[in-house]
């Protein structure tokens, strides 16, 4: 026979179960939480062609608890959406706004949705949510044309294609083909395209025993006039070296440079010092003497060293527009005497400096493959002279044959002890 529970105990019991089932479904269910989206729906009107407008979609938490917005996206190419970094959490009660963008890019109509997702309590996975929004609008009128093309170094101006300005140009130079050229000595020796070379920095070549190579390169200070005399009833050339760049203490001016010119040391060389290059009114009177020194000894041309510092570390900051600006005024220096110009390395600044020096001497570019760098020396009628510390001379040859270079395999002493090319 079955008992029957009194009806308070059934009252009970329902409620048990009642608030199990809360407590086991409260997780995963949002009840009753969700957003209040004004306006419901977005309608942009009639917006021309390859115009915009911008409407205001606000988003509020009606309910008595925390909600979350992960994600505010506009779909289509023709709307786009701005506001709020997220997630951004709404407190009950609390709004925020987004701006929505109506951007037609053909006329016709078009519709779309914007899609707000968010959840609501500690746990996303479970209790997530989302609600779309609809947008439309009609774009009218018809796309305006494409920019006109236009290449560089034109640039647009007021819709136009325009060419640059020329360039600053001081007399006595002129602009040749859109660059700022020196004037041309029609009675300066450059160097031939093709020729022979040899270098002699560290000791100077006997006048009764010269090299083979037609053109010599020597310091300026420690050769001789009457070698220079020598190497021209030779039938040869001299190319005076003159650091322009670098303070070395045993040069006969070497007390003319001031402390605040002289910088960090050279490396691998620590008594030589960078020069402040900005300071020309200090320096190039220095080097005009030099140069000039080179002039009465009878050279035929200058190779001015150093001319990269700030590419280096020289204890000052001067920019490469700084060093450009250095090297022209000791190429006009140089021309001024009535001599050719070398360009020592400086690789990087080719494109500016080329129409200014009237040939190149270059070091380890085969080495490092940077010699088609100097390949406009070469395309203009002017010559690129190559010197290697390591490799084999045939290889060296060979690579800078191609090139239409000269080239010598030599020591870092620059002894004179080298196989030419030539």
């Amino acid at each position: 026979m079955l008992s029957v529970l009194p009806q308070s105990t059934c009252l009970n019991l329902a409620r048990f179960l009642l608030l199990s089932l809360f407590l086991t479904f409260a997780s995963t269910f949002v009840f009753g939480q969700s957003i209040v989206t004004n306006p419901s729906a977005i309608h942009f009107g009639n917006v021309a062609v390859a115009g915009s407008r911008t409407q205001t979609e606000t988003i509020r938490n009606p309910g008595g608890s925390k909600l979350v917005l992960t994600r505010v996206n506009a779909r289509g190419r023709e709307f786009d959406v701005s506001g709020p970094s997220l997630p951004l959490t709404l407190n009950p009660g609390s709004s925020a706004t987004f701006l929505v963008k109506f951007l037609p890019s053909s006329a016709g109509n078009f519709s779309n949705s914007l899609t707000i997702a968010f959840y609501s309590g500690r746990n996303r996975r479970r209790n997530s949510d989302s609600k779309s929004v609809a947008m439309s609008g009609t774009g009218t009128g018809t796309p305006p044309p494409p920019p006109p093309s236009c290449k560089p170094p034109n640039t647009l101006v007021n819709g136009t294609c325009t060419p640059p300005p020329p360039p600053a140009c001081d007399p006595p130079n002129t602009v040749v083909n859109g660059v700022c050229t020196p004037p041309k000595n029609d009675g300066m020796w450059v160097p031939p395209v093709n020729t022979s070379w040899t270098w002699w920095l560290s000791k100077v070549p006997s006048a009764s025993s010269l090299p083979a190579q037609s053109i010599i390169d020597s310091d300026g200070v420690d050769t001789p006039a009457s070698t220079v005399s020598a190497m021209h009833s030779a039938g040869k050339h001299w190319i005076c070296y003159v650091d322009v760049g670098t303070w070395e203490p045993g040069r006969p001016d070497a007390g003319q440079f001031p402390a605040s010119v002289k910088g960090n040391s050279v490396s691998g060389f620590a008594s030589e010092k960078w020069l402040d290059i900005r300071e020309t009114a200090i320096l190039l009177p220095i080097m005009t003497q030099r140069i000039q020194n080179c002039a009465v000894k009878g050279a035929d041309a200058v190779e001015p060293d150093d001319i990269d510092g700030y590419t280096n570390n020289p204890g000052f900051p001067f920019t490469r527009v700084d060093q450009v600006a250095y090297n022209k005024a000791i190429a006009g220096i140089v021309h001024s005497f009535g001599l050719a110009v070398a360009l020592k390395n400086d690789g990087d600044d080719v494109g500016s400096l080329l129409p200014f020096f009237d040939f190149a001497i270059v070091e380890q570019c085969v080495q490092y493959k940077e010699c088609g760098i100097y390949s406009p020396f070469v395309a203009t009628g002017k010559s690129v002279l190559v010197a290697e510390y390591q490799g084999n001379i045939t290889s060296i040859c060979s690579q800078l044959s191609a090139l239409k270079m000269n080239g010598i395999l030599t020591n870092l002493d620059l002894t004179g002890q080298i196989n030419s090319c030539h």
